[in-house]
């Protein structure tokens, strides 16, 4: 009986040194394979550049990049997913804004593409989006993406248009003088440009309430002027309701700016704004100067003129 064993046992005990040196093999296969991979993730380097916002993000979420030491940062991703860098290396997230960065930055990581959700953890604003071809409109803008603006007849002849604090303003400057007009004819085309500029906001000959607004309109006059003798060019100042009392525009709506003093000059009124010298606005024929506007000869300060007389030109604003 107990020869009858021995084999059984010698065979049984094969198996398990078979068995234990397999498992020891297999095992030695994936401590060498894992010590490939740490010593290929922790291998240092220079730190890869810092994120930028860019292309849409890999369906997977993830890209390559991480800090010197084998950190693993977000490129991209799925709604809210976060990734957790590696050795040495700090977590990013992917963001659903194109590039705008707003979480912590992975360590030197690629990060702030595209996702949908979540924060970006390096990104910057992308691209500014292109410009679209439209036809050609009055607005001060070159809408045909040409870079040229307003071209092609798209203003009144003669006319041309800025934007300034969120306001359309229309400079029209008449090189003839047989086209010039009268503070009534100036009023009466700054009401129909808009229907000209194909404008929903009304226009009325400017009203000017600060020093920027002022000096924005007095530079742009000096740079568009065509002819160098003296020259004026109409605003919405007058006193044409009450004689030394000046206001912005006519009728009940009229904003009180300025009180004339009888022998020139004067105040401003509740603090408002004014570009007229010491002793303008000055009557000084016969107290029928009663419409204002930019001088030439007095550096484009301000001046009270006859409202018949026709001048080189005018300022609308909407």
């Amino acid at each position: 009986m107990t020869e009858l064993r021995r084999p059984a046992l010698a065979a049984r005990g094969r198996w398990m040194i078979a068995s234990l040196l397999t498992v020891t093999l297999g095992s030695c296969a994936l401590t060498d394979d894992y010590a490939f991979a740490e010593a290929e993730s922790t291998e240092s380097g220079p730190p890869p550049p810092a994120g930028q916002g860019g292309a849409p993000a890999k369906s997977d979420g993830l890209g390559k990049g991480g800090s010197t030491g084998g950190a693993l940062s977000v490129r991209g991703g799925s709604a809210g997913m976060t990734v957790t860098g590696g050795t040495g290396g700090a977590s990013g997230a992917s963001s659903g804004a194109a590039g705008k960065a707003s979480g912590p930055a992975g360590a030197g990581g690629v990060g702030g593409e595209p996702g949908a959700g979540g924060e970006s953890s390096a990104g910057e604003a992308g691209a500014p989006s292109a410009c679209i071809p439209a036809p050609e409109v009055c607005d001060g803008v070159s809408n045909d993406c040409d870079d040229e603006i307003d071209e092609d007849g798209a203003c009144p002849t003669d006319c041309s248009v800025k934007t300034y604090n969120g306001h359309l303003y229309a400079l029209c400057l008449f090189p003839d003088d047989s086209n010039w007009v009268t503070y009534e004819e100036a009023t009466t085309s700054c009401a129909e440009l808009g229907d000209q500029l194909d404008s929903t906001s009304d226009f009325a000959l400017t009203s000017i309430e600060s020093k920027s607004e002022n000096d924005f309109l007095k530079a742009w006059i000096a740079a568009t002027t065509p002819i160098s003798e003296q020259v004026m060019v109409w605003t919405g100042a007058n006193d044409l309701d009450e004689e030394r009392t000046w206001v912005w525009g006519q009728g009940p709506n009229a904003e009180h700016f300025f009180d004339q003093s009888t022998d020139g000059g004067g105040t401003p009124y509740a603090d408002s704004f004014d570009d007229f010298p010491a002793d303008k606005p000055n009557s000084a024929n016969d107290w029928d100067e009663d419409c204002g506007g930019f001088d030439s000869e007095l550096a484009w300060q301000w001046n009270d003129f006859l409202c018949t007389d026709p001048r080189l030109g005018f300022v609308c604003e909407n």
